[in-house]
């Protein structure tokens, strides 16, 4: 019999030695950055924000640089780390990526020294793009989260410049990017290339898809589910299960707005066993929320549980959301 705790490995496993799911959340990151590189890029007129219609005063700008420069260092930390888990699979498998029972991600997969992860990864850095490089790896430390190192920095250390911003650092970001990224495709592309065995990476980019999607949606489609739940006065712990996708929410938010299908409520043994049974979700999550199942009111609380559809792989993605007392939580 298959225990909670193999399951939650055996996913841990699929993941950790997944380079497309280590590249698909560094493409998530680097979108993240450009979105606070557009609070930024108007005070240097690259045409790459809107200084009148994203609401942002010119004196607030600048707030935005360690956040901006955190989420760019973080995005080339995650494809170099796809780039190199793909070249260490494919010299040693998942001995390479993996040690230990249970299993751990090895040493070298945590640092955040991106000039060593880049040595791993087969791309030689040096000179400018290498000083910058350095600069990114700064803020991962400390630099986009404190505003001191963790220790005073030694004599050779690089210095200066580390709350500025400038259009070289958008620059410089995508160059070194593009230079991982096409590091990260040669070593899918060798003849003996670690074969994924699922599509766990594009499962990664559709979860985001789906979220932001869904976030939009519950905005507009929230006060006719509160409506709606006010009246399961049935007496149970109601759970209000809404399997709908991105491409339904999107139709959904035309206007006008279509009417949203819902599924009847769930006894809430029911719904853990149905959660706890589905790849996506897991035992741990299944039993976190059953204790806040447990604490609910009949006479008043409602949960809803929204999931997509399972892709052919058994994979979805699922929000929960408690209304207690007329909040959300």
């Amino acid at each position: 019999m298959t225990t909670p705790d193999q399951l939650e490995n055996d996913d841990f496993r699929r993941w950790a030695t997944s380079p497309a799911a280590w590249f698909a959340h560094a493409e998530q990151l680097r979108r993240s950055s450009e979105l606070l590189w557009r609070s930024i890029a108007p005070v240097f007129d690259t045409g790459g924000g809107t200084r009148q219609q994203d609401g942002i005063r010119d004196e607030e700008r600048g707030l935005h640089v360690p956040g901006y420069l955190l989420m760019a260092g973080f995005a080339l930390e995650a494809v170099l780390k796809a780039a190199a888990i793909q070249s260490a699979l494919n010299a040693s498998g998942q001995d390479g990526i993996l040690t230990g029972s249970p299993p751990r991600l090895q040493p070298w997969i945590k640092t955040h020294n991106l000039q060593k992860l880049a040595e791993r990864a087969g791309v030689a850095v040096s000179g400018d793009a290498l000083t910058y490089l350095q600069r990114f790896e700064r803020h991962v430390l400390w630099a986009g989260r404190y505003p001191v190192p963790l220790a005073p920095p030694n004599a050779g250390d690089p210095r200066g410049f580390d709350y500025e911003c400038g259009v070289q650092d958008h620059e410089r970001l995508q160059e070194l990017y593009d230079a991982f990224r096409a590091s990260f495709d040669r070593a899918r592309q060798e003849p003996s290339a670690w074969a994924e065995r699922t599509g766990l990476g594009n499962y990664r980019r559709r979860e985001a898809e789906w979220l932001a999607v869904n976030t939009r949606w519950l905005n507009v489609v929230r006060p006719a589910l509160v409506r709606h739940c006010v009246k399961l006065g049935s007496g149970d712990r109601g759970v209000l299960r809404i399997n709908v996708d991105t491409s339904e929410m999107r139709q959904h938010l035309k206007p006008p707005h279509a009417l949203v299908r819902l599924d009847p409520p769930r006894p809430a043994d029911e719904f853990i066993s149905f959660v706890a049974g589905n790849d996506g979700v897991g035992a741990e999550t299944a039993r976190r929320w059953a204790e806040q199942l447990a604490g609910m009111n009949a006479s008043h609380d409602v949960a809803l549980f929204i999931h997509s559809t399972p892709d052919r792989d058994g994979r979805w993605f699922s929000r929960f959301i408690f209304l207690q007392d007329g909040g959300t939580t």
